[in-house]
């Protein structure tokens, strides 16, 4: 499956991340790998999420947040915000879980420049300033966070 916009004008919003301070919050994956199969590659969520960017000479600072971020991780990702020039935001079910609508939230207001890589389903759609570039892949395995951080690399 390929990535996807929500809105095709999105695509011409997407920022140049050569030579930016861009910020990743990526989901603490591994906090599932007891009751799910979590890939073993994404279990490092940092590693990996440096790994892939690295690939298209980006080289954010990442921060990782619990499947349901609590109130200092989502502070701690607003303060990181406000230092960099681009935020990436791979969000995980925002429509269910209220800490992920919040930074989800936080991301939008607080964020220079903001794009979300949505993960699993596109019901978070609805969360979304229009303004906002988003898009994903209808799932959060490897590959199709791959696929996401590439379109939004190039």
């Amino acid at each position: 499956q390929g990535v996807r916009f929500f809105n095709e004008s999105h695509n011409a919003l997407l920022p140049d991340l050569k030579n930016k301070k861009v910020f990743v919050i990526f989901p603490k994956f591994s906090s599932l790998a007891q009751k799910i199969m979590i890939e073993k590659e994404v279990i490092a969520e940092k590693k990996f999420v440096l790994k892939e960017f690295g690939r298209f000479g980006v080289k954010p600072s990442v921060q990782v947040v619990g499947i349901e971020p609590n109130d200092s991780e989502i502070m701690a990702a607003i303060a990181q915000m406000k230092k960099s020039e681009v935020t990436i935001y791979f969000c995980f079910d925002a429509h269910l879980h209220p800490s992920n609508k919040k930074l989800l939230n936080e991301v939008q207001n607080a964020s220079r420049t903001a794009v979300i890589g949505f993960l699993r389903d596109p019901y978070d759609i609805e969360l979304l300033k229009p303004s906002i570039p988003a898009l994903t892949c209808g799932g959060w395995r490897a590959c199709q966070i791959r696929a996401i951080i590439e379109r939004i690399s190039k």
